[in-house]
């Protein structure tokens, strides 16, 4: 199973969202959040939930 990535965008109305890849083969996409802060915390959010560690690699176009 690979490592789960991240990438936080905003959305067209001043949103922010967050599409997650890898893992289980479960992609999601979290929208609506109000700030880029607020999408980081929630991603480690969900990492607490799975009770795996809350650092999660941002997907870069490095």
């Amino acid at each position: 199973m690979s490592e789960p990535q991240y990438e936080i965008f905003e959305a067209g109305d001043g949103t922010f969202a967050v599409d997650v890849h890898g893992g289980d083969g479960n992609d999601a996409t979290m929208t609506g959040l109000a700030s880029r802060q607020d999408a980081v915390n929630w991603v480690g959010e969900q990492r607490r939930k799975l009770g795996i560690d809350e650092r999660w690699p941002e997907i870069t176009n490095d």
